[in-house]
């Protein structure tokens, strides 16, 4: 990105999402697993048997969000609660532009568009993460969760492995490009992969099943490739080791694997990597907490999510497969994307509906975002391609751009908090506030313990046992309090007007 512009597209893009996360309000800690990983910080590597034994860069992340937030935020500030939801914007929106500034080379390097096609085709990625589910107001989009620990969880590790895969799509054969990398790049990129693989579960395998899709890809062009036959671009793909050969040469299936193998050699160790993650997870505690397997639940949970996909972009979609068609039936440029993107979408959604056939998670986006990506990646693609093969791209592009712009805010402007126990950003707010004044305050006083009322918690998991000393820990290890003041908490049940929506207190008296 050497262009000054291209910078300032980008920088532009960057504040402005910092702006809506903040100025939203989008995201606080308020449940005890938003509390307990805002101080959680781990070494980076596996642990055999412990709760979450593969989840590395997700919880690691987050430690990082909560220090910085203390070390370095509210000292400005002298509010952790705000100093926790800057630096959690900001982290987010960092990766939500690395992804875009991956996407932006992929179609000028891959796709072979102009810069201003390739701007405005990431524009139409950014936008459609906020369409793609716009179906009523204060709705979901792409990077919303559960709450403030889904989004470093799920959302975060989600774009890490975007990123990756971003990376590694942009080339047509990455196992070769690879090796031609500086030791810097080839170290940079592994230690990505690393992080990606070693995030979470459902969204490792967005990388793992590109991995695997572009392994069976090379396997299905070195084939032909052999055989004397396939399209001028299958034979680029097949690489320098296979360029020279011309006519019929058929190798046998110990030839064929051995070639695919050398021209998949990044690809099939990342997979034996996320193989490795995969036996760790199978250990841990987590795991072993779900027992029953109901593909059919899964199912179910995926076509609500389908159906639930607004309707301006259900259409998009069906002119995005449309155009694809034709891209690969004109035997058009790069038509090889498509193909190998579907595959990618169809592997990971296989893979997700048979783990959330023990999970349940398939209609939550964050949990499912992998599949969702893909699919608006495949529409990109075919946005960026149809200008690229039009001679009237100007006059497509901004009238797509803006309708697309104004149904994504309509009808209210406003997106749902990452908090599904409580989307009252003011409650949110005043809870935290409520928890961390008091042991601040003590703290300032010199005092080494304190008495604080806690409501009754509905499902003993927002407001659990022990929250009050969570919440202490995590303010000294992130320094906002000289001393880990000591906290012995009772119950009163008044407080849980103040802290709990009429929603959730109706349900629970039900």
């Amino acid at each position: 990105m050497r262009n000054r512009k291209i910078k300032l597209f980008f920088l532009f893009q960057f504040i402005a999402l910092i702006v809506f996360f903040v100025h939203g309000r989008l995201m606080a800690p308020y449940d005890f697993d938003d509390w307990l990983y805002l101080s959680n910080l781990i070494l980076p590597v596996p642990r055999w048997g412990s709760w979450n034994p593969a989840r590395i860069f997700s919880v690691d992340i987050m430690a990082l969000g909560g220090m910085i937030a203390g070390t370095l935020v509210y000292p400005v500030t002298q509010d952790y609660m705000i100093s926790v939801l800057w630096t959690s914007s900001v982290l987010l929106s960092f990766l939500i532009i690395t992804v875009c500034i991956c996407l932006y080379s992929f179609f000028i390097r891959r796709l072979k568009t102009s810069e201003s096609i390739a701007a405005a085709a990431e524009i139409f990625f950014l936008i459609s993460c906020f369409l793609f589910i716009r179906n009523k107001p204060s709705s979901n989009y792409m990077f919303h969760a559960a709450d403030l620990c889904c989004v470093y969880f799920y959302i975060m590790s989600g774009l890490l492995n975007a990123v990756v895969v971003l990376i590694m799509m942009r080339s047509e054969n990455f196992s070769y490009d690879f090796s031609c990398f500086t030791i810097v790049q080839k170290t940079g990129f592994l230690v990505l992969a690393y992080f990606a693989v070693f995030s979470n579960l459902f969204h490792s395998a967005i990388t793992a099943t590109y991995c695997g899709a572009m392994t069976i890809w090379n396997l299905y062009s070195i084939s032909r490739r052999t055989e004397g036959s396939g399209t001028a671009q299958e034979r680029s793909i097949a690489g320098p080791g296979l360029r020279k050969n011309s006519g019929n040469c058929n190798y046998g299936w110990a030839d064929l694997i051995v070639k695919t193998i050398r021209q998949s050699s990044v690809f099939i160790a990342v997979i034996i990597l996320w193989l490795a993650e995969v036996a760790f997870e199978h250990s841990g505690g987590r795991a072993g907490s779900f027992s029953s397997f109901d593909l059919h639940v899964s199912l179910l949970q995926y076509f609500d999510v389908l159906r639930a996909i607004a309707a301006p972009y259900k259409a998009i979609i069906l002119i995005s497969v449309a155009w694809s068609i034709f891209a690969i039936l004109r035997g058009k440029k790069n038509w090889t994307v498509f193909v190998q993107i579907a595959i990618s979408n169809i592997l990971l959604t296989a893979f997700l509906l048979l783990l959330n056939a023990v999970t349940k998670y398939m209609s939550r986006i964050e949990a499912s975002w992998g599949v969702w990506f893909y699919m608006i990646l495949f529409c990109s693609a075919a946005f960026a391609m149809l200008l690229r093969d039009t001679s009237a791209h100007i006059l497509v592009t901004v009238p797509v751009i803006v309708l697309m712009a104004i149904l994504a805010w309509l009808p209210d402007g406003k997106f749902m908090m990452s908090n599904d126990r409580n989307l009252d950003a003011d409650s949110v707010f005043d809870a935290g506030y409520y928890y961390t004044q008091q042991i601040i305050n003590a703290d300032r006083a010199g005092r080494s313990g304190i008495t604080l009322e806690v409501p009754a918690s509905p499902d003993g998991f927002v407001f659990a046992a022990g929250m009050g000393q969570t919440i202490s820990h995590t303010l000294y290890y992130n320094k906002v309090t000289k001393n880990e003041i000591h906290v012995d908490e009772v119950i009163s049940p008044h407080l849980n007007q103040r802290f709990y929506t009429d929603e959730w207190l109706t349900s629970d008296e039900d």
